[in-house]
């Protein structure tokens, strides 16, 4: 080329590119949908390397790409959860292809919101990957938003538990959730966190994670209070376990500022959702290996060899 084209045609171009992407994405055939996840890596790639290099991104460059690759990451994330009664029978086989599919999504997620090579909080709030978090997390915490009740006592709404597809993603994104708590924390050793703004946005993500994962722990809280489990009672929980052990670097940096005298540089909304959220987890953790024991106990995983035998890929 012998001029730098302008930027309508490269975001004419982008545009064209990211609606082809979306298209894979929703495909009903999961081999077509795998084609997308290369192309996305390498879109945000050269979305972090555009930023990285001259500090800013173009507004409407940079919105089609942030646009584009969260509404992908989550089409994906949509299809790939457990069909009905898959887990009606404990004692067949795993259905590997759609195993590796979300093992394959959750590496997406992790990808297009990876903030591992970015120092310090600004840097941070500024990168697309931020950007694409946030959307990403605000979505999760929509579809898991608790309804009728907070896990304390019985309730005579209908027990509707979130979508299990949600709780994956939600477990999807402990890498860079976990990257944030080390900013706070290290902000608030120097009194540099909360007030002074510096982590304010980090801070705020922070809360809304943590408000998810509660709101989820606090859901299967009133499912096991039912008489009878809704049928997805299993795989939500499981992947509530999941998340809170995924979490556990985080809760370690937040949790603890409180009594070592640093909530001072913390705003009190992110160390109450901290501790909300931890409550509630452990508790239905409890319950769910009191409820459900195929989590949590021995099983051979050849299918009847031991009393609570479950799918390989649930242990």
């Amino acid at each position: 080329l012998k001029s730098a084209p302008s930027e309508e045609a490269v975001a004419t171009f982008l545009s064209s590119v990211m609606e082809v992407l979306r298209a894979v994405c929703v495909h009903p055939d999961r081999s077509v949908r795998a084609l997308a996840y290369g192309p996305l890596s390498s879109v945000h790639g050269a979305l972090n390397s555009a930023v990285a290099a001259t500090g800013s991104c173009s507004a409407t460059l940079g919105g089609i790409a942030v646009d584009g690759i969260y509404e992908c990451a989550m089409a994906l994330a949509s299809s790939c959860g457990y069909p009905q009664g898959y887990f009606d029978d404990l004692s067949l086989d795993n259905d590997d292809e759609l195993e590796n599919e979300r093992d394959d999504v959750r590496n997406v997620l992790r990808s297009v919101t990876d903030l591992e090579r970015l120092d310090g909080a600004s840097a941070m709030d500024s990168s697309p990957s931020m950007l694409v978090l946030k959307r990403v997390l605000g979505a999760c915490s929509e579809a898991v938003a608790l309804k009728g009740g907070d896990g304390s006592g019985a309730s005579a709404q209908p027990i509707v538990l979130p979508p299990e597809t949600a709780v994956h993603a939600l477990s999807a994104l402990a890498k860079p959730l976990n990257r944030l708590g080390q900013t706070v924390a290290a902000a608030a050793e120097v009194g540099n966190g909360g007030g002074g703004g510096s982590t304010a946005a980090s801070e705020e993500v922070l809360a809304v994670a943590f408000r998810c994962l509660g709101d989820v722990a606090a859901s299967l809280l009133r499912a096991f209070q039912s008489p009878s489990l809704p049928a997805e009672t299993l795989a939500v929980s499981r992947l509530s376990c999941l998340a809170t052990t995924s979490f556990a670097p985080l809760f370690s940096d937040v949790a603890p500022m409180s009594a070592s005298g640093d909530s001072s540089s913390v705003p009190p909304p992110l160390l109450s959702e901290c501790h909300r959220a931890l409550s509630l987890s452990v508790g239905a953790a409890i319950a769910s290996a009191s409820a459900i024991p195929e989590l949590a106990f021995e099983s051979s995983l050849e299918g009847g060899a031991s009393m609570f035998d479950i799918r390989g890929a649930m242990r």
